[in-house]
């Protein structure tokens, strides 16, 4: 799929709706509790907008300082940490072949 240029404050901004839509009785109630994490679905991301779901598998290091962002904007929390679940199998790898200059960059999950 071919991702168009979008700029960080737009990714805060959608990451931010999309966590305020899907994820904010779960966030509230994890905070309220005590707990410093959230849990999301990958496909969930990737049904709400796939250019977004593209852009946190692509640039993960800059997605999740986008992700931390938001959460402060929309929850007013900080350290609260973002977990995601059910990556893509094109994400996932064999500890053995792993190559860091293959890999470098690139969310994934290590079987």
């Amino acid at each position: 799929m071919e991702q168009k240029e979008v700029g960080i404050g737009e990714q805060i901004l959608k990451l931010g709706q999309f966590l305020k839509q899907h994820y904010d009785g779960v966030i509230s109630e994890n905070v309220r509790r005590g707990l410093k994490c959230v849990y999301v679905d990958f496909e969930d991301i990737a049904s709400f907008d796939p250019f977004l779901a593209d852009f946190i598998l692509d640039k993960p290091q800059i997605a999740l300082d986008c992700i931390d962002v938001a959460l402060q904007e929309q929850f007013e929390v900080k350290n609260f940490k973002f977990r995601m679940r059910n990556l893509p199998k094109s994400c996932s790898i064999l500890i053995r072949n792993i190559s860091p200059s293959l890999m470098l960059g690139r969310y994934m999950t290590i079987v």
